[in-house]
């Protein structure tokens, strides 16, 4: 993986640990790629991943994500902030260890068009206003009728 990209929350010790990070991969001839990279590093928390999985969706299987916890949540961290000297050493000698995850998707079919979502973690569809009145299927077999304000898979 040569070509890289890192998004990063907007605070300072996040955008320093990025530069450190960029800075160390462009060194070792690294190239720095947004549009079609083959690693994307993100500083943040886990809201910072999944929003940033979603930005790559439609290249979803050939980008690995690496994710290092700057923010206040990361259940789905890689790595810490105080760990990005290590960080770097697993990306420039090929040590990173490679988790295959699968992605949720929901077709939500209504009156007049459908809509496919992704999620990495859970899906919610929720409606404040009126009771949802939902035909749940998995893997396209009938599985329940959900009446109710909320439903998490």
């Amino acid at each position: 993986m040569k070509k890289f990209n890192i998004i990063t929350k907007s605070d300072i010790k996040s955008k320093e640990l990025a530069a450190k990070i960029k800075d160390a991969l462009l060194s070792y001839n690294y190239k720095f790629e947004i549009d079609n990279p083959e690693l994307v590093i993100i500083l943040g928390g886990d809201g910072k991943l999944l929003r940033t999985v979603h930005n790559y969706i439609d290249k979803i299987d050939k980008i690995n994500f690496i994710s290092v916890l700057t923010g206040t949540l990361g259940f789905s961290s890689d790595y810490h902030q105080d760990e990005i000297d290590s960080l770097i050493e697993s990306i420039l000698h090929g040590e990173s260890f490679i988790e295959k995850v699968h992605l949720l998707e929901a077709t939500l079919n209504f009156k007049d068009h459908q809509e496919t979502h992704y999620a990495l973690n859970e899906l919610r569809l929720e409606n404040r206003y009126h009771t949802c009145n939902i035909d749940v299927y998995l893997n396209n077999k009938f599985f329940e009728t959900f009446k109710g304000n909320g439903w998490t898979i």
